[in-house]
């Protein structure tokens, strides 16, 4: 489990996987992107992903499908 801002995350994933964890077996929160929690505002979307809808706990497989913008 990865917890903390996402520019952590984004340097600790590569990290896990040159260990040799499976992205399928690691996972992290994104719920610092979410603000209403009903998918209304929009303000937690990755791509196609809501954080609060579809979240906030993500295996860092479905992390790497999403846009870098996270």
């Amino acid at each position: 489990i990865v917890c903390g801002p996402p520019i952590m995350i984004k340097f600790t994933l590569p990290v896990l996987e040159k260990l040799g964890f499976k992205q399928e077996k690691v996972y992290t929160t994104l719920e610092s992107r979410m603000k209403c929690g009903l998918g209304k505002c929009g303000r937690c979307n990755i791509g196609c992903t809501y954080v609060c809808k579809d979240g906030p706990v993500f295996t860092a497989e479905e992390i790497s499908k999403m846009p870098d913008e996270f």
